[in-house]
């Protein structure tokens, strides 16, 4: 693993580096095959300077380049996903799996060059980081007793345990086809986020025992918008979440990480069913069905359903947190 150099806090601006949920880190290392997907620089400007505004399409004026094993990726075609603009605060650049995927197995080089308007000075900072080879996966198929091979669920199931966003409910059993709790959903979005650190404090009279395993995943819900609690005092812990929960949670997460978070019109039609959705729950069923989060449920005669105050079943919550990777994350 290589460490990172970090340009000292007394400078007219420095970078910081981060993995891909967002945590500082000094050291880089990525699975092949999982964990190169999108790494982070961000890059912090400090200077009392006027703002600098340019856009970070090219690197004409020697404003800002990156530079990774001496090539300028600035030069290289749909490399960088997302334009933005260098002014003070935090500014996240970030490479997309297109690109990282490309990267060798073996240790790269990564350099972030940055230099004012007609200034002769070039601030540097660098990061050396490892691609490792990925480790065969267990299948889940042979792990859990009750996950079969070709069930629709289990490319979902796979993706979930494979990063640890959902584990099995013991050593051998996954137990698709039990639901989910509220907290135990709260947990999995927490997961999700990496497992951010979160000062407990007893915000409901439910949620009193700060070493309950579900205690900083609900308070992080919670001062996220994620979720509130059933009432002023109490989470709702132990009740079980219904789709259209399940379904807002969700897009409550799509929006705290300034996901895509647009619809599309008439996007319950061909839904028996969808009168059924309550009122507070119409803006994120709405989105989860038009960004393929929710797909509906399809019965016996083969007319599909949204179930919305229908329990989710935790094979359902695995596919939708894939959905959501695949669909939305992914696209950004």
């Amino acid at each position: 693993m290589g460490k990172g150099v970090i340009n000292p806090k007394d400078k007219e601006f420095y970078y910081s580096f981060l993995d891909g949920n967002g945590n500082h880190i000094d050291e880089m290392t990525f699975d092949k095959e999982e964990d190169a997907v999108a790494f982070r620089l961000d890059m912090n400007y400090e200077a009392q300077a006027p703002i600098i505004e340019q856009e970070l399409q090219t690197d004409e004026n020697g404003c800002f380049k990156i530079i990774i094993d001496d090539n300028d990726i600035f030069n290289m075609n749909k490399v960088i996903r997302t334009l933005i603009k260098l002014k003070p605060g935090s500014t996240i650049i970030e490479l997309p799996k297109e690109y990282t995927d490309t990267l060798s197995v073996g240790e790269h080089t990564c350099k972030m060059i940055f230099s004012p308007d007609d200034a002769d000075i070039q601030e540097v900072a660098e990061i050396t980081f490892e691609i490792v080879e990925s480790e065969p996966k267990e299948k889940v198929e042979e792990k859990f007793t009750d996950v079969k091979a070709n069930i629709w669920y289990v490319p979902a199931v796979q993706f979930v345990y494979d990063r640890k966003y959902m584990n099995g409910v013991s050593k051998t059993s996954f137990a698709p086809d039990m639901t989910l709790t509220r907290e135990q959903f709260a947990t999995i979005i927490y997961n999700l986020e990496g497992n951010p650190e979160v000062e407990f404090r007893a915000q409901f009279d439910d949620v009193k025992n700060k070493d309950a395993w579900y205690a900083k995943a609900v308070i992080w819900a919670y001062d996220n918008k994620i979720t509130n609690g059933v009432s002023k005092t109490n989470f709702g812990t132990g009740q079980i979440i219904t789709r259209e929960q399940l379904a807002t949670m969700l897009y409550n997460y799509a929006q705290y990480k300034k996901l895509e978070c647009t619809t599309k019109e008439n996007v319950f039609e061909g839904f028996p069913d969808s009168n059924e959705i309550t009122d507070w729950a119409t803006e994120g069923m709405t989105w989860a069905v038009s960004n393929g989060i929710m797909n509906g449920k399809e019965l016996s005669n083969k007319t599909k359903i949204l179930s919305p105050g229908g329990k989710a079943s935790r094979a359902e919550c695995a596919q939708m947190v894939k959905n959501l990777f695949e669909n939305v994350i992914e696209k950004k």
